[in-house]
This record gives C-alpha cells, structure tokens and sequence, in this order.
C-alpha cells in the first residue's frame, strides 16, 4: 500500500511539473546587454522570481526576445540557456567568459566550439587579473537573441547556472526537475511578432 502511495505521488508531482502554464511575453523596450539589470530596463517584463533569490526575466522587441538570468546579491555564475524551438530541436546557449552554441544531437552534446554565436549576444565575465585568472563578479546574464533564429513557435525554454562551490561548480537547473535532453516540463515562452514598441 505504501508503495502504491509513493508511485501515486510520484506521477502526480511529474504531470504537475509537466503541465507548465505558458508564458505570454510582454512586449517591451531594448536593454543594454552589460550584465546588470536595472530596474528601469526591465519594469517591462515577464519577471518569475526562483529559489535562491534568482530571476528569469523574458520580454521582446521589434526582431529581438531579451532573456535574462539574475543571480543573488554577492552571486557569480555561468548560464546555460536551453532553447526548443519544435519538438525535434534543442539548443545550448552558453554564456560565462566565453560564448557558445550547440545542438542536441542523437540524444548528445557534441564539443563546444566557443564564439559561434550566430543571432544572438549575451554578456561574458569581465576579466579582473589576466595573471591570476580572475574574474569580476557577474549578477546576471543578459540575452539577446533574433526571433528568426529559431522560427518556430512557440519556444520552450530552461536553463542551467553553475556557481562557484568548492571542490567543483554545483549547477542548479530551472525549472526544477527540468533535464537538458528533453523538453517536457520546460516553461513555454509564447509572443506576437507582429507587435512592434
């Protein structure tokens, strides 16, 4: 009988977890993608606050949706933006010191092969000692990505940031329960292109 009520509530929690509500993006104003999200720039967004005092912000413009990972005060971190534009189709769009893409291949993820970030921009960790291999800190990672890049509609979307912890990086996955390989419980980011600011 336990067993029963533990598989019970095992399948209840993984068809909530699937069944994300859609996310209708506002229409807002271009950012500057430098790394900080100020107030001003990002009143006009979708805004959904997570754990670990980190935000998800999305909103779009003109050619242009503006995602945007802000992490807690005093926080550092590289961002994996995992895009699905159809069914078939998952892309990794890398932001830390440096910028990738890949495509999720028979169920894998080829070799990065940095800078070939075609459609799209995001901000890179400033460089603080050349000799010491230092970084300043980042509160966020900005994106900016051309909505033809991926036509298709609507997209489903997650992300991966990793933070300094010792001995390695522990990476935190959003949504929750969310896997890199299948979009099944991802948000669903959905716009108009027709509108225009």
């Amino acid at each position: 009988m336990r067993l029963l009520l533990v598989t019970i509530a095992v399948l209840v929690s993984l068809s909530c977890a699937s069944a994300q509500t859609p996310v209708n993006v506002p229409l807002g104003k271009p950012v500057l993608v430098d790394g900080v999200v100020e107030p001003v720039e990002w009143s006009d967004a979708y805004v959904r606050e997570l754990s670990g005092e980190v935000r998800f912000y999305a909103k779009h413009s003109g050619d242009f949706l503006w995602l945007a990972v802000e992490l807690p005060e005093g926080g550092d971190g590289a961002v994996d933006l995992y895009i699905s534009p159809s069914s078939d189709e998952i892309y990794d769009l890398h932001a830390s010191a440096k910028l990738g893409e890949r495509k999720l291949s028979g169920g894998k993820w080829p070799d990065w092969e940095w800078w070939d970030n075609r459609m799209w921009v995001a901000n890179v960790s400033r460089v603080q000692s050349f000799e010491q291999r230092t970084f300043l800190p980042t509160r966020a990672r900005e994106y900016q990505v051309r909505t033809d890049k991926f036509p298709g509609r609507p997209w489903r979307v997650m992300f991966e940031l990793s933070t300094p912890a010792n001995p390695e990086w522990r990476t935190t996955v959003y949504p929750a329960g969310a896997v890199n390989s299948k979009p099944i419980n991802w948000w669903t980011l959905a716009w108009n292109d027709s509108s225009k600011p």
